[in-house]
């Protein structure tokens, strides 16, 4: 039998949020981002390698990025992240 599963990352430990930016070689700030649509992000910004604008971790936990379908940044960066962050919460 087969079955689904449906898994939602939330970023709200910072200690497992710096590991996963170490791992993946990224530096973060804190900052607040303005992105092509006009949506301003308060939080923990990362640079993505390529990207036009940087991912924003907010105070809930959320992500928001802009990679406008690949053509501003390829996701396999931001899935290696995210990976990395899975990694570090659960040790």
């Amino acid at each position: 039998m087969s079955h689904v599963a449906t898994i939602t990352l939330e970023f709200r430990d910072p200690a497992a949020l710096a590991d996963a930016a170490a791992a993946c070689g990224l530096a973060l700030a804190e900052d607040t981002v303005t992105f092509f649509d006009g949506t301003r992000v308060t939080g923990t910004a990362l640079r993505l390698p390529g990207w036009q604008y940087p991912v924003v971790v907010d105070a809930q936990g959320r992500l928001f990025y802009d990679h406008y379908e690949g053509r501003w940044g390829d996701l396999t960066h931001l899935h290696r992240f995210q990976q990395a962050y899975a990694e570090a919460a659960t040790r």
